[in-house]
């Protein structure tokens, strides 16, 4: 969802003050003050420098927003890889042919450090499973078998199966995969129900908070006016003048380009360092260095690029974004012909300017965006560590207290409540010697849903 910059009434930059002039106002609160939705009008900051080549102004653009009332986001998401329908892994399930007996194992329980779900399964149970099931088993060497349930332990840790066919054909003792297949029913009957609900692990990270600030003294912009006029002047939108005054739009571009790479880099404090304080956030790539999958260097060939294609097949990834440095832009136009493709930016006008900037390629099924993005080589130093980032597009099912939702797989996370939202904040304070403060506040944070979904070039030096 789009998350517009709180504001304040149009009245407030209109009504001139005591002394004549109007409260100076940016072109990005401006944007938010006239609710214009479409990316092209994200204001100065935006548009004129970073829409090019920055992910974060892009977030924003595509509405990848979401408002928490928390310093501590915690979040549900689908489990990687989880199939309802097999049970399969080194060890999983062992099987006793002499009474036709399966039992899961602990081996079974994925092992996930990053789960934080109190409600985390310990103990591995047939929850899945009901009388009367089939099922096919395979074991280790390739035997296959099929089964039908007629009795579960109490515990849900056994069941009893009859073979289908009159004989388990040899089939191995441990380490087999079971496939349920369906119930094979009567007529006119129905399977039992078995209320089963689906685990899903819990994330979190934290909120970084940063401002900048402009403060300029009343009496020495009216002795540097002409006749106490503005410096700077009016500027008219349909029957209304606003003071819109540059160096605030330069507030909101430093602001903007700190918060992106703290967005990209930041990591946040231990528990022990920070104290009574706030820890932060853990940016972009601090969470993927530990939970993506990573290459050695830059994508140097098309089979580099058919790697990527299969990796993505594999995951059930039908279309990504490939942010690259400049470096790792140029290597790729000089290994694309025949698959590059260009994209209409008007075929969608909701999306549009999502789409300038970008080339992209086609393997198979799968489609490939790629686009500089300015964090990774800003300075060269940078640019010897990360060289491409692929971030999986589509929506994601993800629950936020309790509460389901549909996200991108990366977004931001804004602290406030309606109404209220640390984007941008304005804070003005007048003091007394005539100078006046005005502050702008970002709080947010990465939500990166599926990290091990991402992949990532880079060369880490011995």
């Amino acid at each position: 969802m789009s998350v517009l910059v709180n504001t304040y009434a149009p009245s407030y930059y209109l009504t001139p003050m005591d002394n004549g002039k109007k409260k100076p106002i940016s072109a990005l609160e401006i944007t938010s003050l006239k609710k214009m939705n479409n990316p092209k009008y994200l204001g100065a900051i935006v548009a004129q420098d970073l829409l090019d080549d920055s992910l974060w102004a892009e977030l924003m653009a595509k509405g990848r927003e979401f408002v928490f009332a928390t310093d501590q986001v915690v979040w549900e998401e689908k489990a990687e890889g989880f199939n309802e329908t097999v049970v399969t892994g080194e060890g999983a399930v062992s099987f006793a042919s002499s009474t036709g007996t399966f039992t899961i194992n602990a081996a079974a329980l994925p092992v996930d450090p990053y789960d934080i779900n109190s409600e985390r399964p310990t103990v591995p149970q047939w929850l899945q499973v009901k009388v009367g099931l089939q099922f096919v088993a395979f074991d280790q060497s390739g035997r296959k078998a099929n089964g039908k349930i007629k009795s579960i332990a109490p515990d849900l840790k056994t069941f009893v199966a009859d073979p289908i066919g009159g004989s388990w054909n040899n089939l191995g003792a441990t380490s087999l995969t079971i496939m349920f297949t369906g119930n094979n029913l009567d007529h006119c009957s129905l399977a039992p129900c078995i209320g089963f609900a689906n685990y899903m692990p819990a994330r979190e990270n934290t909120m970084f908070k940063d401002s900048e600030c402009v403060t300029y003294c009343e009496e020495t912009e009216i002795a540097n006016s002409y006749d106490g006029e503005d410096v700077q002047p009016l500027v008219r939108f349909g029957d209304e003048e606003y003071n819109v005054d540059s160096r605030l739009d330069d507030a909101h571009r430093n602001l903007t380009l700190r918060n992106e790479n703290a967005f990209a880099y930041e990591k946040r404090l231990t528990v022990a360092e920070a104290g009574t304080g706030q820890r932060g956030t853990d940016g972009v790539f601090t969470i993927l260095e530990n939970r993506a999958t990573k290459y050695l260097g830059m994508i140097e060939t098309k089979e580099d690029l058919m790697n990527l294609a299969a990796n993505m097949r594999q995951r059930k990834i039908k279309v990504a974004s490939l942010r690259v440095s400049n470096e790792q832009y140029n290597k790729l136009l000089e290994i694309l012909d025949d698959t590059k493709y260009s994209f209409d930016p008007f075929q969608d006008n909701t999306n549009a300017l999502y789409y300038i900037g970008f080339a992209g390629f086609k393997i198979g099924e799968e489609r490939i965006m790629f686009k500089r993005w300015g964090v990774l080589d800003q300075l060269p130093n940078i640019g010897k560590r990360y060289h491409w980032l692929l971030i999986p597009e589509g929506t994601l099912k993800v629950k936020f207290n309790k509460k389901i939702y549909e996200a991108g797989y990366l977004n931001i996370g804004w602290f406030g409540k309606t109404g209220d939202v640390y984007k941008y904040k304005r804070v003005e304070e007048s003091k007394k010697n005539g100078d006046v403060s005005i502050d702008y506040i970002n709080k947010f944070m990465p939500l990166v849903l599926r990290p091990q979904d991402f992949m990532m070039g880079m060369t880490i030096a011995a």
